[in-house]
């Protein structure tokens, strides 16, 4: 003979923690989102010109437009990698701990 069971809950509701960050948590937040933009977009750029590159089958001027994809797209990760740079020396320099307070979980943060 089979027996019922049930499953005990916890039927207590607890209040959602809500956190305010602070101007520079939010700066910190928008610069790391930017350079995450950046990152993702370069990558995007680097692999959609080598397809186009790939694909050009000889004809000069497709070739040269996907070169042209390839090097913007280098420059544009030369350039976000000057700009983490110098979001680095800037913090360094002023004295803001990026590994610690000014740090927000969940966000991908470049600094470490």
């Amino acid at each position: 003979m089979l027996m019922k069971v049930y499953a005990q809950i916890d039927s207590t509701l607890q209040a959602p923690s809500v956190s305010m960050y602070t101007l520079p948590q939010l700066v910190n937040i928008a610069i790391n989102l930017v350079l995450g933009l950046g990152i993702a977009i370069t990558i995007i750029f680097l692999i959609l010109g080598g397809i186009q590159y790939a694909t050009s089958k000889g004809d000069a001027k497709a070739a040269q437009t996907a070169r042209q994809w390839l090097t913007n797209a280098v420059i544009g990760g030369i350039i976000v990698v000057g700009v983490f740079s110098l979001r680095n020396l800037i913090y360094t320099a002023i004295g803001v701990n990026v590994n610690g307070g000014n740090q927000i979980n969940g966000v991908i943060n470049f600094g470490s």
